[in-house]
């Protein structure tokens, strides 16, 4: 008796510890996206820029760390941002990458790379109107696994934004 006790603890124990690991896989997930001027709404042409950006999203630390690179952008980068949109469609910025809000200025120049963290501090607020308030990082990640949120860099050029891409998660 004391052995089938003994068995039916340790088989608890690492359904628990299977449950707990699949708890934290399922909450910690990758996301990406290239970003080309085609992608802009409306479309721009400016066929040497082009760029990358790449996240993890933690949800257990509420963090989303990224990094970004761009290159042969028409003039200065301005800023960068993550908004909420689908594909074809503007939305509000939700988060900063560079050059406002809580994040440092982009680097100078039309190239460059950027590294950082998200938290739930960074979140504007600015897409108020589509669900997404200041702070509410279920919702903007919610928004990111459903394949509706971009990150776009603007320009002097194209203020409205040079290059954009669908974020994608994995």
């Amino acid at each position: 008796m004391k052995r089938i006790a003994l068995v039916v603890a340790l088989s608890a124990a690492l359904a628990a510890a299977a449950g707990a690991y699949a708890l934290t896989r399922a909450t910690a997930e990758d996301a990406s996206t290239t970003l080309i001027s085609y992608m802009e709404v409306p479309s721009v042409s400016s066929l040497s820029a082009f760029g990358q950006f790449r996240a993890r999203i933690d949800d257990a630390r509420q963090t989303i760390t990224f990094q970004m690179r761009w290159s042969g952008l028409s003039s200065q980068t301005a800023a960068s941002h993550i908004h909420i949109g689908q594909r074809s469609v503007n939305g509000g910025v939700v988060a900063f990458l560079c050059g406002g809000s809580t994040k440092p200025a982009c680097p100078a120049g039309n190239s460059g790379s950027i590294q950082g963290t998200i938290t739930p501090a960074d979140i504007t607020g600015n897409a108020a109107a589509q669900g997404i308030t200041a702070g509410e990082w279920g919702e903007f990640v919610a928004a990111m696994r459903a394949g509706v949120t971009y990150a776009n860099i603007h320009s002097p050029t194209f203020p409205g934004g040079e290059i954009r891409g669908q974020i994608v998660t994995s």
